[in-house]
């Protein structure tokens, strides 16, 4: 389904952009929930055959031969999911001291209004009935984002707009084609920019707004440089800011139909320390193009996750 899922290309242009930088050890992740079939996805959403041309390996959070969901006790303070799982909250024992990169897409959702980057832990660090955290969804997807980085030296996302989903996500949705790939390694930024090109205002939504009160992450537009085009998606333009110096909350903005933008992305990468994975990985130097195929990926301790 056009803008509900990861995309073959986005998929595709992350392991090539690693592959280069000579990250080389990538696992693709995947979760079940009570309606979908993970395997059946990877299929019709073209994700499988990406993954055996360059021979990723997969894993699933839910078969015990592949992870063991273990007891985790953050140190953050928890929001809800402390009360949620009163008996202790658990991750699957994968995942602590991988570096993960997120593939979201841009699209409205039900309960969040906007989802993305941050919302994509929802599949990988709660188990198969995570449904009933509904109630306190915004919570628990900063309890999230805590959590990650309690667990992950690097967090990175690549979202994928080149279809934007509009109404009533994450399954009924209507695509929109806009032609737009974002990235950062600020899951609070990216989801903020996202939601800013939608036509909200990421402070008035509660889970940015909370993620930025917490310090993990920049969830105000004014504090976000935007590296490569402006913003948009509804007519709203965030105004270009120069700075002498990286903000805290970074963000890259690709228009795919113009081609080759390995400049651009380079550009994000930098010597900024908030822009890559952990020990100065330089992910952000992702070359994405409209006008070549995309090729293939591949990274260092690093797990990819196509939720």
């Amino acid at each position: 389904m056009p803008s509900a899922n990861t995309t073959p290309w986005q998929l595709e242009g992350t392991i090539s952009a690693l592959r280069a930088l000579g990250l080389t050890d990538l696992v693709c992740v995947e979760n079940e929930t009570v309606v979908t079939d993970p395997k059946k996805g990877d299929q019709l959403n073209l994700l499988a055959p990406v993954l055996d041309a360059y021979q990723i390996p997969v894993k699933f959070n839910f078969k015990p031969a592949d992870m063991a969901w273990v007891k985790f006790k953050p140190k953050a303070r928890m929001h809800a999911l402390d009360r949620i799982y009163p008996d202790g909250i658990e991750i699957p024992d994968y995942f602590p001291g991988k570096n993960i990169v997120h593939l979201p897409t841009v699209k409205c959702h039900i309960y969040t209004t906007t989802t993305g980057a941050m919302k994509n832990a929802f599949g990988g660090l709660l188990y198969k009935h995570r449904h009933y955290t509904h109630t306190w969804i915004h919570e628990v997807l900063v309890d999230l984002l805590a959590i990650q980085k309690e667990i992950h030296p690097g967090i990175f996302a690549v979202m994928d707009g080149t279809t934007a989903g509009n109404g009533p996500g994450p399954r009924i949705l209507i695509p929109v084609e806009k032609n737009v790939i974002l990235a950062s390694a600020d899951q609070v930024a990216i989801d903020a920019v996202a939601a800013k090109m939608m036509g909200f205002d990421p402070m008035q939504i509660p889970y940015i707004r909370m993620a930025h009160e917490d310090g993990l992450g920049v969830g105000d537009p004014r504090e976000i440089e935007v590296v490569g085009d402006s913003i948009e998606f509804s007519g709203l333009a965030l105004p270009r800011r120069a700075v002498d110096a990286p903000l805290p909350g970074l963000a890259l903005l690709v228009r795919t139909e113009q081609g080759p933008a390995g400049r651009a992305v380079q550009d994000l990468a930098g010597e900024d320390p908030h822009a890559g994975l952990g020990g100065g990985a330089r992910l952000a130097a992702l070359a994405v193009g409209g006008a070549a195929p995309f090729r293939a990926l591949e990274a260092r301790d690093a797990v990819g996750t196509a939720l």
